[in-house]
């Protein structure tokens, strides 16, 4: 479950612990207590991302909106990223400076590229 950080106190509770339910208030004798588990228990987690909510860099950021992704696990996801060559981390070489640099110089390249994958993965809610 990714939330803005407006939303993380909700998607906390909504998915810890069972509730218990009165159903009716007044004297001992009409009073049940009745249990009401949460099914969700423990079936998601919840994560923040800076990029959601209405503080976001992004436009059009509302801080009720979220997404329930699948875990990385899983074997589905809403976003493939590939690698140029299967190479996953940054390849980081020494290259040769001009005459006027006194030191070391570095270049570090990175060949990566992302897609939609599979779009009925996940779900998207702008909130109310």
């Amino acid at each position: 479950l990714l939330v803005p950080p407006e939303l993380l106190t909700t998607a906390k509770t909504l998915f810890s612990g069972a509730n218990l339910v009165v159903t009716a208030l007044g004297s001992t004798s009409s009073k049940s207590v009745a249990p009401n588990l949460n099914a969700h228990a423990g079936a998601y987690t919840p994560y923040v991302s800076p990029f959601l909510g209405a503080g976001s860099p992004i436009p059009g950021g509302t801080s009720t909106q979220w997404l329930l992704l699948p875990a990385p696990t899983a074997g589905t996801a809403v976003v493939q990223v590939g690698y140029l060559r299967g190479q996953r981390t940054p390849i980081i070489r020494q290259v040769e400076t001009s005459a006027n640099i006194v030191g070391i110089s570095y270049q570090a390249l990175f060949d990566f590229g992302s897609a939609l994958h599979d779009w009925r993965c996940g779900i998207y809610s702008a909130g109310a």
